[in-house]
Order: structure tokens, then sequence, then C-alpha cells
């Protein structure tokens, strides 16, 4: 996965973390500590579809908000990924 797609991933989380909820609706603008984040969001967005960690029904929309409907393979990123850090 991306770098960028992963803090992306990572700032979703935060924000799933205080919602409590698995889709997420919110603004580009909250992902700005993304370099490029405006330019690259489509591509993040089709980087995290592709990798399984949300579902291709999250969506951007011209004027900048994004519906992001999370997976468990999204929720559990992290956590997978720091568990085969530890085999590896």
């Amino acid at each position: 996965m991306r770098k960028d797609s992963e803090k992306f991933l990572e700032i979703l989380l935060e924000k799933r973390g205080k919602l409590g909820q698995d889709a997420i609706s919110c603004g580009i603008d909250e992902f700005m500590e993304i370099p490029n984040v405006k330019f690259n969001a489509k591509a993040i967005l089709d980087d995290l579809k592709m990798c399984g960690c949300i579902t291709n029904a999250s969506s951007m929309y011209i004027s900048g908000r994004l519906d992001i409907y999370l997976t468990m393979v999204g929720i559990d990123y992290f956590q997978d990924k720091e568990s085969i850090r530890r085999y590896v």
C-alpha cells in the first residue's frame, strides 16, 4: 500500500474511534497533513479499495466531501501489519 494511503487510513481510523462508526463522512480538508492530498485523493481511494480497506461504495465528490465505508480489513490493517512484522 502507498505511504499516503496508509496515512489516510490512519486518519480515518482516528475518526472512526471518535465517531464510533464504520461509515465516515468528512471533507478532504481534514487530510491536509498528507502532501498533495487534493491531487492524489482519487489514487489514494483507489489504492484503499484495491487493498480491501474501504468498500467500492466509498466516494469523493466534486465539493471535496468524502463518504468512506471501512471494511474489517481496513479496521484491522495496522494490527495485522504489526503482527506480520513480529513474525518476520
